[in-house]
């Protein structure tokens, strides 16, 4: 009994071990290979991602737009020293934008002006404060970028202009790697990688920072709630195809629905905020209708009283009349009848007059003599 035991308690052990040799084979099988690179530089069928190498000062960086597709930052398309033609335009969007792809080239040098910056060949870091400028038009001279043009529009000028130079507060940006509270404050960050995204901050006033907004315009604008694909930017050393990927489509996306319903809330808000003036003008109303209804009855009790004021005097001057009637016996009609009122009396002395001025004029008109004709019509002779 005891060997059976033995024995039944070494096969189970066994198979435990076998289970969990083979399940532990099946793990490693499902496991990738790692990347390894042969001696002869080939591969084992796989490609070695490098990391992203830093930008530095001094390189030409293009800085794309989040907030759509095929949008990079350009400038120095104007001429003179005041260059309005900054924006947000797509590089490979039209034949004439094909040939000035220089506009979307920037250099960053840090708190300098000078062609040879002071930290050029190192790394850009978040927290500088930074220069950025691009070539202007015709290939001549560098056009600084800034954010002083007719309110909050950006532009590019030449900044050893007379006009500019002690104005070196426009032309400071701050690279971020958040929004971050507004205020301008220097902090040495790590390095910013190629294809990194950034916010870039104006430093010539707080709260600013760099957007894309309206059709193909670059601007300085305070943050918006709901809308950071505006003030995002992607820094890299190569253009690329200006498409974004699945993953940026996707916040925008967010972003968007985000909008709608911050807006829907807004709506839902504004209606509620209508049905509580709606309650409180109704309770207005109903005050006003009962005031104005309280002045009605006040207004028809007066005007009852008056009539009734006015059909007491009626009746006492009635009540008077006929007393006056009964003392005189009905002369007084008589006298009235005979004399009449004032205006009667005016008519009838007017008629006498007429009538007696029409008699003194027939009595002054000459009479015609009465004597013979040819017709031998008689006339009695003069003193018959």
């Amino acid at each position: 009994m005891k060997a059976f035991c033995v024995r039944l308690f070494l096969v189970t052990w066994l198979l435990g071990y076998t289970v969990d040799f083979v399940e532990a084979g099946k793990k490693k099988k499902k496991k990738k290979k790692k990347n390894t690179v042969s001696d002869s530089g080939g591969s084992n069928n796989q490609v070695v991602e490098e990391e992203p190498k830093p930008l530095l000062y001094g390189e030409t960086i293009y800085i794309q737009s989040l907030a759509r597709d095929f949008a990079w930052l350009t400038g120095g398309r104007g001429s003179g020293n005041k260059e309005s033609g900054t924006g947000v335009r797509n590089k490979d969007g039209t034949k004439d934008e094909k040939g000035k792809e220089r506009h979307y080239r920037f250099e960053f040098q840090a708190n300098d002006r000078s062609d040879k910056g002071k930290k050029e060949g190192e790394c850009l870091r978040y927290g500088d404060l930074v220069f950025m400028w691009t070539t202007g038009k015709n290939n001549k001279s560098k056009r600084w970028l800034s954010g002083e043009f007719e309110d909050e529009a950006t532009a590019t000028y030449d900044i050893d202009h007379k006009d500019r130079r002690s104005r070196t507060n426009e032309f400071t940006w701050q690279l971020r790697k958040n929004l971050g509270d507004g205020q301008i404050r220097y902090t040495h960050g790590q390095c910013i990688t190629d294809m990194s995204t950034v916010y870039i901050q104006y430093g010539g006033k707080t709260h600013r920072w760099l957007a894309s907004v309206y059709k193909e315009s670059a601007e300085t604008k305070p943050y918006f709630e709901n809308w950071g694909s505006l003030y995002r930017w992607v820094l890299r050393r190569e253009a690329g195809n200006g498409e974004l990927d699945a993953q940026q489509k996707a916040e925008l996306t967010e972003e968007e629905q985000r909008r709608k319903e911050a807006q829907e809330q807004r709506r839902k808000k504004r209606r509620e905020a209508r049905g509580e003036r709606g309650k409180k003008k109704k309770k207005k109303r109903k005050k006003k209708k009962k005031r104005e209804g309280r002045r009605r009855e006040k207004k028809k009790k007066k005007k009852r009283a008056r009539k009734k004021e006015e059909r007491g005097r009626r009746e006492e001057e009635e009540q008077r009349k006929k007393e006056e009637e009964e003392r005189t016996g009905g002369r007084e009609k008589k006298k009235k009848r005979g004399g009449g009122g004032a205006t009667t009396q005016k008519k009838r002395r007017n008629s006498v007059r007429r009538r007696r001025g029409t008699n003194k004029q027939l009595e002054e008109r000459p009479r015609r003599k009465m004597g013979t004709t040819q017709e031998g019509r008689g006339a009695t002779p003069e003193g018959e």
